[in-house]
């Protein structure tokens, strides 16, 4: 199953069956994302078919591995092309797309509504790149097509029209390196009732014991903020462990199905959260979360959210599967599964694969914070914090405006 061995005759339908047949075999509940049977491999063959070579045809594959919207399940191939971007984000704000973040020689600015992307309509544009973007819950997939659109390969130029002009920017010739980040951070508002805890990532040399260091700075605080906007995930147990300190029981916060190879076995694992420090956090905790909470950070925020320990304000998080098999294919191309289906404590103990953790107070952002450089999650939690109401109800409820997918 795990072969290396490339053979340069083989041609894109055999491509095409050898990838489903990875996915069939190792992937864990396909029936639950909607492919019963091989409908799905046969409705692009067509498409795989009429292309010239094996190269035409991976990129058609592809879009059947992006359709199962996890956040770890991919395909690579030797050459596959490079896409860089240029200094801006993009965003599906408000029913359309805008500027989240640019740099400053750009010429754009946060909440700059786009009009047209490379000469096509913005949101057609958008439903134009949805088959080639993934996301498991529709706000995730909104902004991975809208990454899709500015990204490109290097060297082209991307033209955006926007409300107050046209612009021209260069896509860099590589991918620049990563913003840098702090995994951790501590601050204390002006006010002294609230601190903000930042986590970057899960993971990192001492990041348990650095964790617990600024748990010390909190804890005479009634209400604390901790921010996960964005973190890709990382280690499971340390998610779990970081959870552990605002918790005061043992409890469930998530159940594995892991599925034997070629089998319709599954193994059931169960992930549970324990108190855990000389002393747990009391005062009242909101947690910021959006769709670029992946991985071992849906696993954080959903044990909070079933720990009743925390308010989630935002957006929701991603979802996906986890524990992933690398199976490198005879035709030279390489699947990533996902090879375990997680049930998530969650708000309402649902799978996390197409849908994630949804948040009791929905924050969307807005043409307005945006422009006005407002955090209107961060001010929607300390309203709540410091209101004293008790937790409401999860709203699960996609973002206004989404183009279908």
């Amino acid at each position: 199953m795990n072969s290396t061995t490339t053979a340069p005759d083989h041609g894109p339908e055999d491509a095409l069956d050898q990838v489903w047949a990875a996915l069939r075999d190792h992937y864990p509940l396909m029936e639950y994302l909607g492919a019963y049977d091989d409908e799905w491999r046969e409705e692009i063959r067509p498409r795989v078919r009429a292309a010239r070579d094996l190269a035409e045809a991976l990129p058609v594959i592809e879009e059947l591995v992006l359709r199962f919207q996890d956040c770890h399940t991919r395909l690579l191939w030797p050459g596959k092309p490079e896409r860089t971007r240029p200094g801006v984000r993009l965003g599906w704000v408000e029913g359309g797309v805008a500027v989240l973040r640019a740099d400053a020689d750009t010429g754009l600015a946060p909440g700059d509504r786009v009009l047209a992307v490379d000469g096509a309509e913005a949101t057609a544009a958008v439903r134009e790149a949805w088959p080639r973007s993934q996301g498991a819950d529709p706000e995730a997939h909104a902004q991975s097509a809208c990454d899709r659109l500015a990204s490109g390969r290097p060297g082209t130029v991307l033209h955006l029209r926007t409300e107050r002009g046209d612009v021209a920017l260069t896509r860099p010739p590589e991918a620049p390196p990563g913003r840098p980040r702090t995994p951790l951070g501590f601050r204390r508002l002006p006010e002294g009732d609230a601190g903000i805890l930042r986590v970057a990532a899960w993971g990192g040399e001492g990041f348990l014991e650095r964790m617990d260091a600024l748990f010390e700075e909190a804890e005479a605080l009634p209400h604390l903020v901790i921010d996960v906007r964005g973190n890709g995930g990382g280690d499971d147990a340390l998610a779990r462990a970081c959870a552990g300190r605002f918790v005061q029981r043992r409890f469930l916060c998530s159940i594995a199905l892991h599925r034997e190879p070629g089998t319709d076995t599954y193994r059931r694992e169960l992930s549970f959260c324990e108190p855990r420090g000389p002393w747990r956090y009391t005062g009242r905790v909101a947690v910021l979360a959006d769709a670029g909470c992946h991985s071992a950070c849906v696993h954080f925020v959903a044990a909070m959210a079933a720990s009743g320990a925390a308010c989630i304000v935002g957006t929701p998080t991603d979802g996906g599967g986890g524990f992933m098999r690398r199976i490198d294919l005879t035709c030279g191309a390489t699947v990533i599964v996902s090879r375990m289906f997680p049930i998530d404590g969650g708000v309402a103990g649902i799978p996390s694969p197409l849908h994630g953790t949804p948040p009791h107070i929905p924050v969307p952002p807005t043409i307005a914070d945006l422009r006005a450089g407002r955090d209107g999650p961060l001010e929607a939690a300390l309203a709540w914090l410091r209101s004293g109401h008790p937790i409401p109800a999860a709203v699960r409820a996609a973002g206004a405006g989404l183009p279908p997918g």
